[in-house]
């Protein structure tokens, strides 16, 4: 397995061009019905996205009808924690690849996967974006990844 961190402002290759996998994003939730409608169709939007899990990890919000409203594979998984959820969204994901993205982020964008994508294309089995300054970072509580299965 390789392991990669990279700046989100790496530019994408030409391994976007031939790649040719469906991928599933998976969006761990716990009280996010404010931002994960924008995440949904952000990435239900994305060329290479096959379906966007929104894993309910308990929240008593609209969270679950939100996601669903907006086009997302609702799964609920009744043991707390973050960890438990992005392992849910796994097993019910049906691609090779998986990019996992909180359900907190206010500003989702495309580029994050397709960074993400090029690195697996590249042969990384895991890539995690990082963002390229601590004023960005504090901006976004950026946390994404991706995991070949």
């Amino acid at each position: 397995m390789s392991l990669e961190t990279c700046d989100i402002q790496h530019t994408s290759s030409d391994n976007l061009l031939e790649y040719t996998d469906s991928v599933s994003v998976i969006v761990p939730c716990l009280y996010e019905e404010h931002t994960v409608e924008a995440i949904v169709e952000t990435y239900l939007d994305c060329w290479a996205v096959d379906d966007v899990i929104v894993a309910n990890n308990g929240s008593s919000d609209r969270t679950g009808d939100v996601a669903e409203d907006a086009g997302a594979t609702v799964g609920y998984e009744p043991q707390k924690g973050k960890g438990h959820a992005i392992l849910a969204g796994m097993e019910a994901a049906e691609t090779n690849l998986v990019f996992c993205i909180d359900g907190d982020i206010g500003n989702p964008n495309v580029e994050w996967l397709e960074k993400a994508i090029d690195r697996h294309a590249s042969g990384a089995d895991v890539a995690r974006a990082v963002p390229n300054s601590v004023e960005r970072h504090q901006e976004q509580s950026l946390s994404t990844g991706s995991v070949s299965h």
